[in-house]
């Protein structure tokens, strides 16, 4: 006991990515998506063209799990390395543990952002964000000057606006770190009246509960958030730090949902719906095409980062760099065998 410890020391690997210059992190995570409701994983409808774009053109995690299902929860785990075990409430909500050691303050020479469209304040996520993260500048809804569309803040398109507005500004020679957190693609499902041009896809409740949606109003709310994802990375390009950019994208959650005849046949037997999420790194400068088979984890997202920096830090939390060995030794790999994954 009196010198159990988890720290980790870790050095930079092979995994290193070689950047022009530092390269900025992007971090946007997908308000109630889960991996079923994507094109990329079989749902007939097409309702991510975006996204799809994105696990094509860059790295691709089709057995990528949340440890929990929940939003505060995954702001929790993402942040942190750590999985949110609270029995009570959430993590988030307990004061006495919302200063946690985290690898990203290791970031030192990034600037660091946390955007969220409404507050902050909800779940207590605030004192986390602000009591762990060193020197991190939060925005939330009183930071802007779009309009509130509901009780979620601004738009989620609202939100990449004021985003772009702060990174578009940032110092060329100081790279960044932003977390956006996105809130439209959950109920009341709002569809703004500006949104550059979306349109609502007339389908009926009945056609898309075939395809594991609860409501048409669901299903376009989960176009929405894939045209807007399109819309910021347009938005990057414009203002000019696209290119150096890794842009991480990751669901919190899943909720439960009607059937996904799409899926593997375990999948509903085994109630995966509520974590399993969709996970892009996407970085076309320096980053080939690369699908990622074996399992991983929200915990796992910092730590991988951090590798493609090159950046030595004390690991206490229970992420990995996916780059890099396994702590526990040799791997399963799983390969794709008539439509069914089998080891080999």
């Amino acid at each position: 006991a009196s010198s159990l410890n988890y720290d980790r020391q870790i050095t930079a690997g092979p995994q290193k990515l070689e950047f022009v210059r530092a390269a900025n992190i992007i971090l946007i995570m997908l308000e109630s998506l889960g991996a079923s409701r994507l094109s990329v994983h079989n749902n007939p409808l097409k309702t991510t063209p975006n996204l799809d774009m994105m696990a094509h053109e860059g790295w691709f995690f089709p057995n990528f799990y949340v440890p929990v299902s929940g939003t505060s929860r995954t702001v929790f785990a993402s942040i942190t390395g750590l999985p949110d075990v609270s029995s009570v409430k959430t993590a988030t909500r307990n004061p006495l543990i919302s200063e946690q050691r985290i690898a990203l303050n290791y970031l030192d020479g990034h600037e660091k952002f946390y955007f969220i469209g409404g507050s902050a304040g909800w779940a207590n996520m605030s004192a986390l964000i602000q009591r762990s993260i060193k020197d991190v500048r939060l925005y939330q809804e009183d930071s802007y000057t779009e309009p509130l569309v509901d009780v979620w803040g601004i738009s989620d398109l609202s939100l990449f606006r004021e985003v772009d507005r702060v990174l578009s500004k940032q110092p060329k020679d100081r790279p960044f770190f932003a977390y956006i957190q996105t809130a439209a693609n959950h109920r009341p499902f709002t569809i703004p009246e500006e949104n550059e041009g979306f349109q609502v896809d007339d389908l009926s409740d009945e056609e898309v509960k075939n395809h594991g949606f609860k409501s048409a109003a669901q299903y376009n709310a989960v176009r929405l958030l894939d045209f807007n994802i399109g819309k910021f990375l347009e938005m990057a390009k414009h203002s000019g730090y696209f290119d150096d950019t890794i842009f991480v994208v990751f669901g919190d959650h899943n909720n439960r949902i009607t059937t996904t005849p799409h899926m593997e046949p375990f999948y509903e037997l085994l109630d995966l719906d509520g974590l399993h999420v969709p996970h892009i790194i996407y970085a076309p400068a320096y980053l080939q095409p690369r699908v990622i088979e074996e399992a991983t984890s929200l915990v796992d997202v910092i730590p991988t980062m951090a590798g493609f920096l090159g950046v030595d830090y004390v690991n206490s939390t229970m992420g990995r760099d996916i780059n890099g060995p396994a702590p526990e030794g040799e791997r399963a790999v799983y390969t794709q065998t008539s439509g069914k994954r089998a080891p080999v």
